[in-house]
C-alpha cells in the first residue's frame, strides 16, 4: 500500500468515527481525532523523510 493511499484510509476513518462519536462521546471523539491527526502527521514526516535523497559525489573525487 502506498503512502496517498495510507494517508487517505486515515483521513476517510477520521471522518466516518469522529462524527457519530462526537454526539455519543465529545471526549472521546476528541481522543480519536487527535490520535488520527497525530498518526496522518507522523506518515506525512516518514514519507518526506524517506522522499529526500542527497547526491554526494565521492569525495576523494575532485
Amino acid at each position: 500500500m502506498g503512502a496517498l493511499n495510507r494517508l487517505l484510509s486515515h483521513v476517510v476513518i477520521a471522518g466516518v468515527a469522529v462524527p457519530p462519536l462526537w454526539l455519543w462521546r465529545p471526549y472521546v471523539a476528541g481522543l480519536v481525532g487527535v490520535s488520527l491527526y497525530a498518526h496522518v502527521l507522523a506518515d506525512l514526516v516518514s514519507t518526506t523523510r524517506r522522499s529526500v535523497v542527497v547526491d554526494r559525489g565521492d569525495p576523494t573525487e575532485s
